[in-house]
């Protein structure tokens, strides 16, 4: 598709109600979409009755880290820049001291993500101690072990860290090879720290993605293009592709998303990327050939579990093992339940207690499972029996809602049919943001 043809493309869908909104509040495949106002204040008595529900064996722990070198402007999260030794110490003490409170919980891990801010940014004794702190639990064989970086703060000792600690996959965000667009975007590092960064990482042998953005102000389809082409060529074997998201809390809120030109530069640097010999494993995921295995291993950030049913009679029950650590806004998800963490001050304090630090609290419903069901079935880029598939995972038939939903995609050729079996188009690839959010 040409650009016109992508831009056609969204108008029609746009007058079809499948749109991806100019301000968005989240990423759509990372929580259910229905929270934002219906989080309850946090209940101790509710937090211990799903844990004891629930078997803690391989479990998915994510560590955050509200640091960051400095505040790009297109962040959405809530972070403290350029945070002195004595800042790190007391947030690292906090931490371990949350955790210390809760590994007895905790049978056995599955899958480990340091992420943030940015893990890099600590310093060099502060960041072992950091990536440490989960060792001693028991871990699953074949487990992930994850974590964030940036360009700039990651250095031959943190990398040597890294290997010690067994760390398996480092997630890298570069976002863009442009120094004047970097700069614009107050990213704190500069194409030739983003190069030798990579360089660094290949000769440890250790595997690693890169985050690239596409869509920002005064950044061309040529632009994209050409920073892929050189990290293709610097031999990086897995790519997460992003399109710029505008929310209000970022620097770039007044800018004027032009989604049509984003499908179409998608839709170029998949073209490149397969060419290349990538394989598309998710809707946003290359990965390339030989790198398959470690990719499908290693996974992404474990915010949230929903996709993991339990194995009781009630299969519609979601039986998530995720245990968050650290504040801001660090959120748990155990049992159907969701639970965020305080303010850093307020967790601070009631973890010095051997308090929960819980703020507020969500229970997923039976929209948000639905919901679930579809967005696990598009990321999973294969075709299904879905009223077969949806009757095993929750229980009870496909409702009429849903039935008339995917006519609706089949008509627009978003969803293509063969015998029983759904799966999306190439063209349904390209919005399958949007697709998502139809099955709201």
């Amino acid at each position: 598709m040409d650009e016109k043809e992508c831009s056609s493309l969204i108008n029609k869908l746009y007058h079809s109600g499948i749109a991806r909104p100019a301000i968005e509040r989240e990423v759509a495949n990372t929580f259910p979409m229905h929270c934002f106002d219906n989080w309850r204040p946090f209940s101790i008595d509710d937090y211990n009755r799903a844990l004891s529900q629930v078997s803690m064996k391989k479990s998915r722990l994510y560590f955050h880290t509200p640091f960051c070198e400095s505040r790009c402007r297109f962040c959405i999260y809530d972070v403290t820049v350029r945070a002195n030794i004595k800042t790190q110490e007391d947030y690292i003490k906090s931490v371990k001291n949350q955790f210390n409170h809760s590994q007895n919980n905790i049978q056995s891990i599955n899958s480990i993500y340091f992420g943030g801010g940015t893990p890099s940014y600590l310093e060099d004794n502060l960041f072992e101690e950091y990536l440490s702190l989960p060792l001693s639990i028991p871990r699953e064989e074949g487990y992930s072990f994850n974590v964030e970086a940036k360009p700039g703060t990651l250095t031959d000792s943190k990398i040597e860290i890294m290997k010690r600690l067994g760390v398996n996959r480092i997630s890298l965000g570069i976002q863009t090879l442009d120094d004047k667009l970097l700069k614009k975007l107050n990213r704190g590092h500069n194409s030739k720290d983003s190069i030798e960064t990579i360089n660094r990482i290949l000769q440890d042998d250790l595997y690693f993605n890169t985050d690239l953005i596409y869509g920002f102000p005064n950044q061309s389809v040529e632009d994209s293009l050409k920073d892929l082409r050189k990290l293709i060529d610097f031999g990086v074997p897995e790519f997460t592709l992003y399109y710029l998201r505008i929310n209000l809390k970022t620097g770039l809120r007044h800018f004027n998303i032009h989604v049509g030109n984003q499908i179409f530069c998608f839709s170029q640097l998949k073209k490149i990327l397969v060419n290349s010999g990538y394989v598309q494993t998710r809707p946003i995921h290359f990965v390339k050939k030989d790198f398959v295995e470690n990719s499908n291993r290693y996974g992404s950030a474990p915010t949230s579990d929903q996709g993991q049913y339990s194995q009781e009679k009630e299969k519609n029950i979601l039986g998530g093992r995720v245990f968050a650590f650290g504040a801001p806004g660090a959120v748990s998800h155990i049992r159907d339940y969701l639970w965020e963490s305080t303010p850093v001050k307020e967790y601070k304090n009631l973890v010095n207690l051997k308090k929960v630090p819980g703020y507020r609290q969500y229970k997923i419903s039976e929209d948000d499972k639905d919901t679930r069901f579809f967005i696990d079935f598009i990321q999973s880029m294969k075709s299904q029996n879905i009223e077969k598939t949806y009757r095993s995972k929750r229980g009870r038939n496909l409702p009429e809602k849903f039935k008339r939903k995917i006519n609706r995609l089949l008509d627009l050729s978003l969803f293509k049919k063969r015998d029983e079996e759904i799966s999306l188009t190439e063209k349904g690839f390209l919005v399958h943001d949007m697709i998502e959010r139809f099955f709201l």
